[in-house]
């Protein structure tokens, strides 16, 4: 039996942390023991352009580097392409082949949820 749980983030955000955080307390307030989760749809609404939006500022120094780190992210991937930037184990061996996308591979990407 299908169930919608909604869920607002306080402030706006395009950080990945504050979407994929939500995203497992929606996950972890199914309350699932041995259930299945066989989809979770997540849905931007109410959305402004960056620059129109007021900015808090944060003491959490290590949230304040993710952010200026994925930022500067997004701008090598815009200019360079999506194969520019990646972790850096993939970079060990040059001649072993990406890791494919865990979603891809089906491999679970949070102990209670697998990729449709």
């Amino acid at each position: 039996m299908p169930s919608a749980r909604t869920r607002r983030l306080p402030e706006a955000s395009a950080h990945d942390d504050d979407l994929r955080t939500l995203a497992y307390r929606l996950i972890d307030a199914a309350g699932l023991q041995r259930g299945r989760l066989t989809g979770l749809a997540l849905r931007g609404d109410d959305l402004a352009d960056a620059d129109q939006v007021a900015e808090q500022i944060s003491l959490d120094q290590a949230r304040e580097d993710r952010l200026v780190a994925e930022a500067v992210s997004d701008r090598i991937r815009k200019r360079f392409g999506p194969g520019a930037i990646g972790p850096a184990a993939a970079l060990l061996r040059a001649s072993r082949p990406r890791r494919p996308d865990p979603c891809s591979a089906g491999q679970a990407v949070h102990p209670r949820v697998r990729c449709a």
